[in-house]
């Protein structure tokens, strides 16, 4: 086998170890908790999937037949195929809503829920 040949399989192995995807994982995590804490709320569409998340925090139905006209702001919300993830996503809310009222500790609580169930999922 060529040199070539030789470090090719050692990045191959190095790819495919258990410390290459912890030290993957741990990166992810780090960049998602640094993300979370230090950008301020409501960037880009944000508000938008807040809005829909609180929304569902007044219901314990998820579906939703007919719109108020108050919530026209977030769209179509009655053909929103997003539904299960917004009202799912409501009861972690309902908690952190029951335990403070501060609008930066909601958010922050529900960015480091996202980069522990990404973390999670891999």
């Amino acid at each position: 086998m060529s040199s070539v040949g030789k470090n090719a399989k050692k990045i191959q192995n190095l790819l495919a170890s258990q410390i290459f995807f912890r030290l993957i994982i741990a990166l992810s995590v780090l960049q998602g908790t640094w993300y979370a804490l230090s950008f301020r709320p409501y960037i880009f569409d944000e508000g938008v999937h807040i809005g829909f998340i609180e929304v569902y925090t007044e219901r314990l139905n998820p579906f939703i037949s007919t719109q108020h006209p108050s919530l026209d702001f977030l769209g179509e919300i009655t053909r929103n195929t997003s539904y299960l993830y917004y009202y799912l996503m409501s009861w972690p809310l309902r908690l952190i809503n029951f335990l403070t009222g501060s609008e930066f500790s909601r958010i922050v609580f529900l960015r480091l829920l996202h980069v522990a169930l990404f973390a999670g999922g891999l």
